[in-house]
């Protein structure tokens, strides 16, 4: 969004008159200097124009955190969590907000930081700050900037940035800092640490921000953060995203979850119509999956989809997936065919334990894949060899396409994407079907409706079970299976979902 533009919004009308005088002063400096000393860094046409904060971000995050001051004029606000959605800007307003305290709030050898789960996370907000002091020829003058620091000559004030671990930050006194993408943390080391080393800053209105879109799962230390900054009488959280009851195909959930100018409506139905609706409640309606645990991997809706004849033909290649235990649990066989209008025809088998013994029989496995490779034409059969070294070992000596795949993240997060991605386009053919064999279509779908996601941050998805009582092999399998099936085609030309 242009500065132009944003300058029409301002501050909403009533607002002023909570903070008062004094307090709106000191917030209309901080919008100032942005406006008059630092830039946008995106691109487009919003590129290196001047940072005119928006109407929510002046009223909901300058306001709240600069203009309320206590009886000696103080800001009331130590600890601020602001969570946005994705391209909800947050990490360039983090940067501008530790530059505006930096230059206006003059600390001698004052310490300003942002801290991530890792460096170079944190490097990208320091990055866009380190962009906006060289571009502007006032606030470059006053500095020593490098790589990993900006130093103010007069005050010897330093922004640098740290490392995601608590070691790092233990014995620093933060004057503000910023701990980016919180929901990443595993822990509240960093926050604590970070926390305890300002409390001789407090009185001086030292500053702590969190900033973050939701994450994966209601537990953990971003969920924790929540009603514990609201508790505190220091404490501020700005959430800007959908409530629980909303409706996650309504558009118009979707734009007041986005009061940003620049995210339009055509813009996030395009994200609801591509991603997996776990993602795009998450990172564009900036809410925790609703249900406990896991959010749900597939919608049933689309898997009621893929629940029609399975149309084999004798002369296509198949991948068998296998995804075996070794006790009191459940094994899953699942042959694949993609026919060539990219459609997978499945037929699924499940083995249980026995109930006397609870062993696993690995025979019957063994046997199964020997008759689906001498009915079919199999290409190759995936086998994750943790339980099933043995059985791989003797059926390959006998001639069978066996591939041992360990079901690392490699591997299994592409194949997460590419099943979730099958499904969405209903391009799995999943139904009962009178062909011998393969009786494990309800088992199939019960496994699909269980599996649940399992975040790896930097990385994407995998499966994960919904609740630990409950069965995903058949779908774990079919992950397996279905990713070969696609890379097969794709090596020949023929492939168009995630085949990596």
């Amino acid at each position: 969004m242009s500065a132009r533009r944003a300058r029409g919004n301002g501050y909403s009308s009533k607002l002023p008159e909570r903070y008062g005088e004094a307090g709106m002063l000191r917030a209309e400096m901080i919008r100032v200097f942005c406006a008059e000393h630092l830039v946008h860094l995106g691109g487009g046409k919003v590129a290196f124009t001047p940072l005119e904060p928006v109407r929510f971000q002046l009223d909901n995050i300058i306001l709240p955190i600069f203009a309320d001051l206590d009886r000696k004029g103080r800001r009331r606000v130590r600890k601020a969590l602001i969570s946005l959605p994705r391209d909800g800007a947050k990490t360039e307003l983090g940067a501008a907000l530790v530059l505006a305290c930096m230059f206006l709030e003059h600390r001698y050898q004052g310490q300003y930081y942002v801290v991530a789960r890792d460096r170079e996370q944190a490097h990208i907000l320091f990055d866009k700050a380190r962009a906006m002091v060289l571009h502007d020829a006032d606030l470059s003058r006053s500095c020593q900037v490098f790589k990993s620091s900006i130093q103010i000559a007069a005050t010897g004030a330093v922004f640098q940035v740290l490392p995601g671990d608590e070691k790092s930050v233990q014995g620093r006194h933060a004057d503000v800092c910023v701990i980016d993408e919180y929901h990443v943390h595993k822990d509240t080391g960093v926050y604590d640490a970070m926390s305890s080393g300002m409390i001789g800053n407090w009185e001086t209105e030292g500053l702590l921000i969190v900033l973050s879109t939701a994450g994966p799962e209601r537990k953990g230390p971003l969920w924790e953060l929540i009603p514990n900054l609201r508790r505190d009488s220091h404490g501020y959280v700005y959430w800007c995203g959908a409530d629980d009851e909303d409706d996650p195909h309504d558009s118009k959930v979707w734009k007041d979850a986005n009061p940003m100018p620049w995210i339009t409506v055509p813009a996030l139905k395009t994200a609801h119509d591509t991603l997996p609706l776990w993602e795009f409640e998450r990172y564009h309606l900036n809410r925790f999956p609703v249900s406990k645990g896991a959010a749900r991997a597939f919608r049933w809706q689309d898997w009621q989809k893929c629940l029609t004849l399975p149309l084999f033909d004798d002369c296509t290649p198949c991948f068998v997936g296998v995804d075996a235990a070794s006790k009191r649990d459940t094994s899953a066989v699942v042959l694949d065919q993609r026919s060539t209008d990219g459609h997978h025809n499945l037929r699924t088998w499940v083995f249980r334990a026995s109930d006397i013994t609870g062993q696993m029989d690995f025979e019957a496995i063994e046997q199964l894949l020997r008759d689906l490779c001498a009915e079919n034409y199999v290409e190759q059969v995936l086998v994750d060899p943790y339980f099933m070294t043995r059985s791989s070992s003797i059926l390959a000596s006998e001639g069978l396409p066996m591939v041992d795949l360990p079901q690392s993240d490699a591997y299994m997060i592409p194949a997460a994407d590419n099943l979730h991605e099958l499904i969405r386009r209903h391009l799995i053919r999943a139904g009962k079907t009178t062909r011998a064999g393969g009786t494990g279509a309800d088992e199939l779908t019960t496994a699909i409706l269980n599996c649940g996601v399992h975040d790896k941050p930097g990385r994407g998805w995998r499966l994960t079970k919904l609740h630990e009582e409950e069965r995903i092999d058949a779908a774990v399998a079919l992950a397996m299976a279905a990713r070969a099936a696609e890379q097969d085609a794709n090596a020949g030309g023929g492939a168009f979902v995630i085949g990596g």
